[in-house]
């Protein structure tokens, strides 16, 4: 996917980021974003990818770090099915994207919030869980935070690659599809 200048501004991307670009001489949405891994900017790259993002294909990108940091919020709270609770509604939501299921989502996602806020060592799990879900009805803010919660849980750059990588095969998806 072709990225210009144009479309940085139409998404109202900040001057700094805008400025990088310019300079950085890339020409697409991937090579952008593997060139922002390389300078270790995952928060600019994290930024870009919703914003481009059909509403389902930003909630499956929330969804994938949400999903890959269960285990660390199930190690610490095994007991505690909110957080696997709310993931089984997000991939129901995506399964079936009813109003049903979005109101069954909104209440998973509060419980899966009242997780976060009680677990100490698994919290960013949890808060990346619940702002997955909130992805499904809220501003794009939601999907960004849950990749950025998620990375705090797993804060390898590996880690933070796999969440990029995912978005633009998402993106690559959704062009294909058109």
């Amino acid at each position: 996917m072709i990225l210009t200048l144009d479309k940085l501004k139409e998404l109202n991307a900040c001057a700094k980021g805008t400025e990088w670009f310019r300079v950085s001489g890339c020409k697409t949405v991937e090579g952008t974003c593997e060139e922002l891994l390389t300078e270790d900017r995952f928060n600019w790259a994290n930024w870009l990818i919703p914003r481009l993002l059909s509403h389902l294909n930003k909630v499956k990108y929330a969804y994938f770090p949400a999903k890959e940091v269960l285990p660390i919020f199930e190690k610490d709270f095994p007991d505690d099915f909110r957080v696997r609770n709310c993931i089984a509604a997000i991939e129901r939501y995506l399964t079936d994207p009813t109003e049903e299921n979005l109101e069954l989502l909104k209440t998973a996602a509060t419980y899966a919030a009242t997780a976060a806020y009680v677990a100490n060592a698994a919290i960013a799990a949890a808060t990346a869980a619940a702002y997955a879900s909130y992805a499904a009805y809220v501003a794009i803010a939601a999907i960004t935070t849950a990749a950025a919660t998620a990375a705090q849980a797993l804060p390898t750059k590996e880690f933070k690659q796999r969440i990029i990588r995912n978005g633009l095969k998402l993106l690559k998806e959704q062009e294909g599809n058109k």
